[in-house]
């Protein structure tokens, strides 16, 4: 597909700002799909950003087929729980920049489901994820799934910039976050880690 073509040249590396770390396989998130990452460190630019910014390209890889079922461009940093701000640098806080699924796939029964594991699959490995401001409406429908989904619901958090209050998104409707709210289309949806267990010595 043309679409998926043009997207793998976007993330050619530049030898003389960015280093190639490596591949890895993430593991299976779906029967018959596992979900494999690509990382470039990249020399940030902007100003207070981290010196380094990790770039991530994960692809959902067929694996019968080793076919790429679908992709999802992410940055790397650190994310704010209080206010979901997200700062590109090294932590494992992902930004998702962009997300797409093969029309050969997506028209399959699995369909979005593969972009809903994939999400749930990071989740699953500590990180923060934060949803693409530039919402189409294939994203928007995997936040949707995201935020009913009894395995993640309490995680998923709606901030709104005006008062600085993060609210459950599954106690919203779905127009009062794509609709009603202009300022969602900036704020989106985060998918937060799970809070991590203080260890009693």
């Amino acid at each position: 597909d043309k679409h998926f073509t043009d997207r793998k040249k976007q993330h050619v590396y530049d030898p003389k700002n960015d280093k190639y770390i490596g591949h890895r396989n993430l593991g299976e998130i779906h029967p018959g799909y596992e979900l494999h990452r690509q990382t470039v460190a990249r020399r940030a630019t902007g100003r207070g950003e981290d010196p380094i910014v990790h770039v991530h390209r994960y692809t959902i890889v067929h694996k019968k087929t080793k076919d790429v079922a679908g992709e999802i461009d992410a940055t790397a940093g650190k994310m704010d729980r209080k206010t979901g701000e997200h700062r590109p640098g090294t932590g494992k806080g992902l930004r998702i920049d962009w997300l797409g699924v093969h029309p050969d796939h997506s028209s399959k029964k699995v369909g979005k489901s593969l972009a809903v594991a994939a999400y749930k699959h990071l989740h699953g490995k500590g990180h923060s994820i934060k949803s693409d401001p530039r919402h189409s409406f294939g994203g928007a429908h995997v936040w949707d799934k995201l935020r009913k989904d009894p395995d993640v619901k309490d995680h998923v958090k709606y901030h709104d910039e005006r008062d600085n209050k993060a609210v459950p998104a599954h106690k919203l409707d779905y127009g009062s976050i794509w609709q009603e709210h202009p300022s969602a289309q900036e704020t989106t949806l985060v998918l937060h880690a799970k809070p991590r267990k203080k260890v009693v010595k």
